[in-house]
C-alpha cells in the first residue's frame, strides 16, 4: 500500500464493496445499507458539504450500532469546557453543540448531554482535627467503552479503504488486537501519554494521514517498520483525540509498554479512600506532531 492523504481528495470516495466494511459479512446474505463513514450528523451541520467522505456498503446491524455510538459521542465532543466555553469560536459548531446538548442523551447519566456536567465532593483531614471539602466540576464525560467502539468502526473502515481491491470489490481487516491507549479533551493533549505516543510513532511509516469536514475530523494510520503493528489516531470535532494501536498481540504489548505514562498525585480522603489526580496539560501548537503538522 502506498500512503494516502485525505487532504488530496476532494470528492467523496464511493466503494462498491461486497463484504461489510465493519464486520466482513457477505452483504448478499445480510442485505446492504449505504454508509457514510464520517456521519453527516457526527460533525457540525454543513461542514461536510463539498468535503471528502468515505461512502461504503455496510450490513444493517453494523450501520445501526455505529449510528447509536455517534449520536451521544458527537454531542459530547462538541461541548467544550465545563464552563460552557467551546474549543473553537465557530458558529456552525456553536449551533450544533447547543442543539445536541438538548436533544442528545448521555449514555452515562441518562440525561440530556447539556445537563450531564459531572460534580463530586471530597473531604480531606487538616491539622488539629479540622477538615476541608472540595467540589469538583467537570464537563459531560465520554464513556471509555463507547469511545473504543466508535474508534474501532472509524479505523476499521479506513483500513478497509486502504486495502480495498476494486477487482474483487473487497477489502481487508487488520488481524490481532485493537487497543485504545487514551482519549482526551483538547486541554489535555499535552499529557505525558499523548506526547509519548507522538514520540514513539512519529517515525513510523504513514499509510493514511489527513483531515476533512473542514478540520472537524482527522485521522492518522501508521505502520511499524519491523513488526505487524499499526498506530492510529483520531480527532473528533476539534475537541477530543483518541489514540491507540492494532496488530499482533505480543508485539503490540511490547510497544504499548514503551509509551510514557502520566504521574499521579495522591491525597487521602476522610472516608479512607485515596484520591488520585494530576493537572491537565495543553499542547503547544508548535509541538503538535500527531497528524504530521501543527493543529489547526
Amino acid at each position: 500500500m502506498s500512503p494516502t492523504s485525505l487532504t488530496d481528495l476532494k470528492a467523496p470516495t464511493v466503494l462498491r464493496n461486497r463484504n461489510c466494511v465493519y464486520c466482513g459479512v457477505n452483504l448478499a446474505v445480510t442485505g446492504s445499507t449505504k454508509e457514510h463513514v464520517i456521519g453527516r450528523r457526527f460533525v457540525p451541520k454543513g461542514v461536510l458539504n463539498g468535503s471528502w467522505n468515505l461512502i461504503v456498503n455496510a450490513c444493517p446491524a453494523c450501520n445501526g450500532r455505529k449510528s447509536g455510538f455517534e449520536n451521544d459521542i458527537a454531542a459530547l465532543t462538541m461541548q467544550g469546557h465545563a464552563t460552557g466555553k467551546r474549543y473553537h469560536d465557530d458558529p456552525r459548531l456553536e449551533a450544533d453543540a447547543s442543539r445536541k446538548a438538548v436533544r442528545s442523551i448521555s449514555r452515562t447519566t441518562g440525561r440530556p448531554v447539556g445537563e450531564s456536567v459531572v460534580t463530586d465532593e471530597f473531604s480531606f483531614a487538616l491539622a488539629r482535627g479540622t477538615s476541608a471539602t472540595f467540589r469538583i466540576v467537570a464537563p459531560p464525560q465520554l464513556d471509555r467503552d463507547r469511545v473504543l467502539q466508535l474508534a474501532n468502526y472509524h479505523v476499521t473502515a479506513f483500513f478497509f479503504f486502504l486495502t480495498y481491491d476494486r477487482g474483487s470489490e473487497r477489502g481487508s481487516f487488520c488481524e490481532g488486537e485493537f487497543v485504545q491507549m487514551d482519549f482526551s479533551p483538547r486541554h489535555d493533549w499535552g499529557s505525558a501519554k499523548n506526547r509519548g505516543f507522538m514520540d514513539l510513532t512519529g517515525t513510523w511509516e504513514p499509510r493514511l494521514v489527513g483531515f476533512t469536514a473542514d478540520g472537524f475530523f482527522k485521522i492518522c494510520i501508521r505502520k511499524h517498520s519491523e513488526v505487524p503493528v499499526w498506530s492510529w489516531a483520531l480527532e473528533w470535532n476539534r475537541g477530543y483525540r483518541v489514540i491507540g494501536f492494532m496488530g499482533e498481540p505480543v508485539s503490540l504489548s511490547e510497544i504499548e509498554a514503551r509509551v510514557s505514562r502520566d504521574s499521579l498525585r495522591e491525597l487521602p480522603c476522610t472516608d479512607g479512600s485515596l484520591l488520585r489526580w494530576r493537572e491537565e496539560v495543553p499542547l503547544v501548537r508548535a509541538d503538535d506532531r500527531l497528524f504530521g503538522a501543527p493543529a489547526a
